[in-house]
């Protein structure tokens, strides 16, 4: 498994910008999860991201929740999914995971 921050992931796969909502989340880069035809054409061509939302409950320190964001290659189902990046490079290492994304 590959794990690279979210400022590498911008340089080297350069997400490009969703012309439906230009101004939306991350810089205008995310996608809705409701583009099927979208996604599905980026896909086969290993250039879509998950971005996932995951909230983490720690008990060692008075039950503090904490809210990360990452990224990983393709399209997975997971509750905390909030939508897609599609980028103008293809990933080569199918389980790359992409940390440090920020929270939204």
């Amino acid at each position: 498994m590959t794990s690279i921050t979210y400022t590498q992931f911008k340089e080297q796969f350069k997400p490009v910008k969703n012309p439906i909502n230009p101004v939306g989340p991350y810089e205008g880069t995310l996608f809705d999860k409701g583009n099927p035809a979208l996604i599905a054409a980026n896909l086969q061509i290993k250039r879509v991201w998950s971005v996932i939302q995951k909230t983490e409950i720690l008990a060692d320190v008075d039950s503090t929740e904490v809210v990360t964001c990452y990224l990983t290659t393709g399209v997975v189902v997971n509750p905390g999914l909030l939508g897609y990046m599609v980028t103008e490079l293809p990933y080569i290492d199918p389980n790359t995971t992409v940390t440090g994304v920020p929270v939204i």
